[in-house]
């Protein structure tokens, strides 16, 4: 698991967060019409559960996930995203709310 982090103006973090907001419109994962991505809307703190992430790309607008494994703690939001090269089990966090839902899009 990798956490990378980036630089994203806030222009461009604006218009991700205006396309995702239209494009996830219900709670939970939507489908794209390109195979293997989907996008998450979440307006709940969700407590850390355990999880199992396939391979993946996850790249958040709005909001902020935290992953832990062997006692590291990973932080996924708009300035890092995840990329995961192996099916790993570990404890998942999400953060969002009403007036700023987690947005995020998945590529697997």
């Amino acid at each position: 698991m990798v956490a990378i982090s980036r630089s994203r103006p806030g222009a461009v973090n604006a218009r991700m967060v205006s396309l995702l907001s239209k494009l996830a419109r219900d709670e939970g994962f939507s489908p794209s019409r390109l195979p293997g991505v989907k996008f998450m809307r979440s307006i709940h703190h969700i407590p850390p559960t355990p999880i199992t992430y396939d391979p993946c790309i996850v790249i958040i607008a709005q909001g902020r996930k935290t992953g832990r494994l062997g006692g590291k703690t990973f932080v996924y939001d708009p300035n890092n995203y995840l990329v995961l090269a192996v099916p790993l089990p570990f404890e998942c966090e999400t953060r969002g709310t009403p007036a700023e839902p987690l947005l995020a899009c998945r590529w697997a």
